[in-house]
């Protein structure tokens, strides 16, 4: 897999901003590109868990991230441009956000917010019918007992 990096100013931006699907042992390699010739470089990893590592390179256009940093996780990257044994630029990349799918298959999440919505409007819903029900009870009671008032009412002698 593939993950494109622009270098700006002072940033790396990446060209897709979604947690990255990885599988076991599936290599992750950055590609870089930048207005700045990256004849020597310094790239640091550095994981969720604080672990770090770096590597200097000759003409930077690709690097793939250490197996040890391919998890799921963040996992951050710093870029620093040396000339003359200096650091004259420097560019600190977006998190790259690593996602692992351990059952072959995931739904969309929506689907999965859909389902509990329905769930929840189920019971609203049911607990309406049943209050209803009851008020439609307690209406018959009241109506046998308005009519049996009304008769008296209306027939005394009955």
């Amino acid at each position: 897999m593939t993950i494109e990096i622009a270098l700006k100013n002072s940033y790396g931006r990446l060209s897709v901003r979604e947690p990255f699907l990885i599988a076991t042992d599936t290599p992750v390699v950055l590609a870089f590109h930048s207005d700045y010739a990256l004849k020597d470089t310094m790239v640091k990893f550095i994981s969720d868990t604080g672990k770090s590592c770096s590597f200097r390179l000759a003409n930077l256009s690709e690097i793939e991230i250490p197996q040890a940093f391919v998890h799921a996780g963040t996992v951050t990257v710093e870029v620093a441009l040396i000339v003359k044994e200096q650091v004259v630029k420097r560019w600190s990349v977006e998190p790259i956000v690593l996602a692992e799918d351990s059952t072959g298959f995931s739904l969309h999440p929506e689907f999965e917010d859909i389902r509990a919505r329905l769930t929840a409007l189920e019971t609203v819903a049911n607990n309406h019918t049943l209050a209803l029900s009851e008020l439609q009870e307690e209406f018959g009671e009241m109506n046998e007992t308005v009519t049996g008032i009304d008769s008296i009412v209306n027939d005394p002698l009955e």
